[in-house]
C-alpha cells in the first residue's frame, strides 16, 4: 500500500521490507545446490547450467536491496527503489522459472 500511496510512507518500514529482501536474497543461491534439479519444481534446468549467472542475479538483488535502504527518504524516493528491486525480481524469474500454466 505505501508503494501506491495508500498507506503514509514510513522510511523505517520501507528499511525493513527491504532489509528482508536483501537477507532473502542472499539465501537464495544455497537452495539450488548441484545436482539438486530433482523432483516437482518451477526451477528451470538452465539454473544449474548457467549457475553464476543465476547467483549475480540474487547478488544485485541483495546489493539493490540495500542500498535501497539508505537511498529511501520519502514516498517520491521510495518508487524508484522497488522498480530497481522489482526487475531483478522479475529478471530472474523470466529466465530461470517455468511458466505456470
Amino acid at each position: 500500500g505505501m508503494s501506491r500511496g495508500q498507506v503514509p510512507f514510513d522510511a523505517a518500514r520501507a528499511q525493513a521490507a527491504f532489509q528482508t529482501i536483501e537477507r532473502n536474497a542472499s539465501q537464495i543461491p544455497p537452495l539450488f545446490p548441484a545436482n539438486s534439479q530433482q523432483g516437482k519444481t518451477a526451477a528451470l534446468p538452465v539454473i544449474w547450467e548457467r549457475k553464476a549467472d543465476f547467483d549475480g542475479h540474487a547478488t544485485k538483488l541483495a546489493q539493490d536491496a540495500k542500498a535501497a535502504q539508505t537511498g529511501i527518504t520519502d514516498q517520491a524516493s521510495l518508487q524508484p527503489a522497488i522498480q530497481r528491486v522489482g526487475q531483478n525480481c522479475g529478471g530472474c524469474h523470466e529466465s530461470y522459472r517455468r511458466k505456470e500454466s
